[in-house]
């Protein structure tokens, strides 16, 4: 389905708890995939995509902010009919789920945030990457992107998995991307008042955007926030240790995590 300028998928039990999962800037919905298996059996999952991320979709309007995206995400709940959720994202997925508890706590049970640190990176990289995809398209950027995202040895194990990831890249609209570039470059988390969401912060022991430390940084702003370091992934622990990276979520989101 779609909503506002947004792919969204709907899975598991419609009377279940509802958890909301943003993927990272360039890939779709099917990231979850893996870990998606796993949760959907007793979780209702909301996956919605980035505008622009969707194959033959063409240039969709995009938001300045990653704030802003914040509240299109709202905006798919309110179509849904959820009042609140679970939001788990990785990378900018996560930057907005970080958005969404700091500005509208209200609508969020628990959150996941995985590979995200509290600001990405300088803003001069974002906008010379974003000049980059505008002059030579989003293919231009996979390999550096692969190199990032999984471990040494993961496109030689993978090479079906690596395929699809070098697709949902090459398929992104190049404009959409580039704005999505630009939000980054002006996200900071620096909440004025420690947040009392609960929360789990996940990154791989090698992720070069979000390395421990980071996050163990990140954590001091919430009350309550759980880090762990998955040992075999870098970027995106969705694709390398999925079945780790579902079983910490159910964790968190059930509480057990609490206990």
């Amino acid at each position: 389905m779609s909503t506002t300028s947004r792919h969204v998928e709907l899975r598991g039990p419609s009377d279940a708890p509802a958890i909301v999962l943003l993927p990272s800037l360039g890939t779709q919905a099917a990231l979850w995939d893996l870990v998606a298996t796993v949760l959907e059996e007793r979780w209702r999952l909301v996956l919605i995509e980035h505008p622009g991320h969707r194959p033959g979709a063409g240039p969709t309007p995009v938001a300045a902010s990653v704030e802003a995206y914040g509240r299109e995400v709202l905006e798919v709940l309110d179509a849904l009919g959820i009042e609140r959720a679970h939001v788990v994202g990785v990378s900018i997925g996560g930057a907005i789920a970080l958005a969404l508890a700091r500005d509208h706590p209200e609508r969020i049970r628990r959150l996941g945030v995985v590979g995200a640190p509290r600001r990405f990176g300088s803003a001069e990289a974002w906008h010379e990457r974003a000049a980059a995809v505008r002059a030579n398209g989003t293919a231009s950027l996979v390999d550096g992107l692969l190199e990032r995202w999984v471990p040494t040895g993961w496109s030689d194990a993978n090479p079906s998995e690596r395929d699809q990831v070098a697709d949902w890249v090459r398929a992104c609209d190049d404009e959409a991307y580039a704005r999505h570039c630009e939000a980054l470059a002006k996200f900071l988390f620096a909440p004025d008042r420690t947040v009392e969401t609960p929360t789990l912060l996940v990154t791989g022991r090698d992720d070069p955007v979000a390395p421990p430390a980071a996050v163990l940084d990140l954590a001091a702003s919430f009350a309550a926030a759980t880090v762990v370091v998955l040992g075999r992934s870098r970027h995106l622990p969705c694709l390398s240790e999925p079945r780790a990276l579902a079983t910490l979520l159910d964790d968190h989101l059930s509480g057990r995590l609490d206990d």
